[in-house]
């Protein structure tokens, strides 16, 4: 399962990377590398939410991907509700991943 989450996780934040203008980064790529260095959740997530308090900040949005990583670090950290709710503003904002998103809700929650 972990190998679908990464390669899922990896295409959504690839296929955003056209125009990264578009959205605020803010070192959500450094982030991505840590995990696979298998860092404790704990830390990766007070980064993750740091870096959305600063998009909110510069009112841009967050790239594709972002709040399914930031689910499945919950997720890690035993919070599974926490989880759901972030996955579930990943479909909204961004409805071409709800195939798979819906498939990490099925595996995951």
């Amino acid at each position: 399962m972990k190998k679908f989450l990464v390669a899922g996780v990896t295409v959504l934040l690839l296929s955003s990377c056209a125009d990264n203008s578009l959205y605020y980064w803010g070192g959500y790529e450094d982030q991505l590398y840590e995990y696979h260095k298998d860092n404790p959740p704990s830390g990766l997530i007070e980064t993750m939410e740091e870096i959305k308090v600063r998009s909110e900040a510069q009112e841009k949005p967050l790239p594709p991907s972002f709040f399914a990583h930031l689910g499945l670090l919950y997720q890690k950290s035993g919070q599974t509700q926490k989880f759901k709710e972030l996955l579930r503003e990943e479909k909204v904002l961004y409805p071409e991943g709800t195939s798979f998103v819906d498939f990490l809700l099925r595996r995951g929650g």
